[in-house]
């Protein structure tokens, strides 16, 4: 249903290699990519020295790296996908402008990024107190 210049918004490990699959479906049809992908989990990130004991640890981790954009919940979470990327596959990361952190790899530099995503009961409480002033 994806068609091109759409963005796909990924959750969590069980579809950790759908960028890839919706890639490589682009690539066949189009010859090239044509739409940005997101990666976002929700959970840790194992260390890479447990991540490399995974029979299909290489593979998850290609499949994430054809997202545009990999988001963990925590530098911690990130760091380790970092790591296993650089111990597993030999990538390096950079700091990019804007505080972004970048990994190379091929032509394409796929952006990681750390997002706390949750709802902040305070702002939710001031919203709610201005709506029930309206009422």
């Amino acid at each position: 249903i994806l068609e091109p210049g759409d963005i796909a918004w990924v959750h969590d490990y069980h579809l950790s290699l759908l960028p890839k699959i919706v890639d490589d479906f682009e690539k066949k049809t189009y010859g090239r990519s044509m739409t940005k992908k997101v990666f976002l989990l929700h959970i840790p990130f194992p260390t890479s020295h447990i991540f490399r004991e995974l029979e299909c640890g290489e593979e998850i981790l290609k499949g994430m790296l054809h997202a545009d954009v990999v988001g963990f919940h925590s530098f911690d979470h990130a760091r380790h996908f970092l790591a296993a990327t650089k111990r597993i596959l030999g990538l390096n990361h950079e700091n990019m402008i804007g505080g972004l952190i970048g990994i190379e790899i091929g032509r394409k530099t796929v952006i990681v990024t750390m997002h706390n995503v949750s709802v902040e009961p305070f702002q939710l409480d001031g919203k709610f107190e201005k709506r029930r002033q309206h009422l």
